[in-house]
Parts: C-alpha cells; structure tokens; sequence
C-alpha cells in the first residue's frame, strides 16, 4: 500500500487472542520512521476463559515498542465506526466469560483521522 500511494490503510485482524493497537511504520527496525497506517487486533469473546492476566511477555512487547498505542488480554469484540473522515474501533470487553449478566465495558477507544496514519485515543 505504501509503494502504490494508498493513504492511511487500515488492518483489522484477531489472530492472538489479545487486543492490541499498533501504528504500522515503513520500517519498523527505525523507531523515527513515517507511520504508513493502523492495526487493530482483536480477540475473543470465548477464547482462553476469562482473561485480564497480565502475560509478562506482552507487558515487554509493548513497553519496548513505541507503535504499541494500546493492549488488553480481557475477552470481547472490537467495534468499529466508519465515516468518510474518520475510523472509530471500540474495544468491548467482559472481565468473566464464564459468568451470565457479566458486564460489557469499552475499555478503550482510538479514533484514525482520514490522511493521518496512526490511531488517537479517544
């Protein structure tokens, strides 16, 4: 998408099992170079039972990675809004899978601004 000038792409996935948000750069061996888009990664609502443990793992990835905007290890869903200015994804969770009338909480929410790569939270 870079080399064919597409602006601001989007990659929406939920291959892990964990909630992340990353701003995708060219070259992610230079931490200056440009944001080219966004990643968002979402989990399950059913996957791995409850979740919201601290994976010691993760809590270094994204300490060490300044593209890491955000991460969560509670199941859910991912939410997303789309205007033709702007992507909104609204990270839903539930602290207990295992439990009815467990509550659904949005955690988090990051909106990406038509021509402006990289995803704000809101």
């Amino acid at each position: 998408f870079h080399e064919r000038k597409i602006p601001n792409p989007i990659v929406l996935t939920g291959d892990i099992h964990i909630n992340w948000v990353n701003d995708l750069q060219l070259d992610f061996n230079n931490p200056k170079s440009p944001l080219v888009g966004t990643e968002f990664v979402g989990t399950a609502m059913t996957s791995g039972g409850n979740g919201g443990n601290v994976i010691p793992e993760y809590e270094r990835a994204a300490a060490q990675n300044d593209f890491v905007k955000w991460y969560n290890s509670n199941r859910g869903y991912v939410s997303c809004e789309l205007t033709p200015h702007e992507w909104t994804s609204h990270f839903r969770t539930t602290p207990f899978v295992d439990r009815p009338n467990s509550p659904i909480l949005t955690p988090a929410s990051f909106v990406v601004q038509e021509g402006q790569p990289g995803a704000e939270l809101v």
